[in-house]
């Protein structure tokens, strides 16, 4: 009897752990998938040339306690290629425990990733990019992904 307790009791344990690991995964992929969506919309409606009161569409990784805690999804209205706290935006914050790790610079800097009208051209922190830009997401439970802007091809890649 003691010993089909000590065996259901372990089994128990294991289970709960994997189940866990299974829940900060999918975490990590949803956040994953929702700031690759976001970067593919604010991509594609750069390329499609319909906002002519802009030069752009663009996506701000604001800094927390050197970390990247959350996002904006914005319009450049002000025509400078950076988000400067004028245009108009949507705030989105990423799945918790998921948070951005690093986006092409170092931890705690400031990532802005632009892209022009008509051609969707990318421009990181209001400068034509000269690499491809990358962001890295990481979870605590899971470690990371990579999210990486293609700037020749345009393509947005994990």
């Amino acid at each position: 009897l003691i010993e089909a307790i000590l065996v259901l009791t372990i089994t128990g344990l294991l289970a709960s752990v994997v189940i866990v690991n299974l829940r900060n995964q999918k975490t990590l992929d949803r956040s994953s998938d929702e700031v690759i969506s976001w970067l593919r919309l604010a991509q594609s409606q750069a390329t499609s040339g319909k906002n002519e009161s802009s030069t752009g569409y663009g996506f701000f990784f604001r800094p927390v306690a050197l970390k990247y805690q959350d996002y904006i999804f914005y319009t450049d209205t002000n025509k400078n290629k950076k988000y400067d706290g004028s245009d108009t935006e949507k705030s989105l914050k990423v799945y918790s425990p998921t948070e951005f790790e690093t986006c092409s610079y170092k931890a705690g800097q400031k990532c802005d990733i632009f892209f022009s009208l008509p051609d969707g051209a990318v421009y990181t922190n209001g400068a034509l990019a000269i690499e491809n830009p990358t962001i890295t997401l990481r979870s605590s439970a899971e470690g990371s992904k990579i999210i990486t802007i293609n700037i020749v091809s345009g393509l947005i890649s994990l």
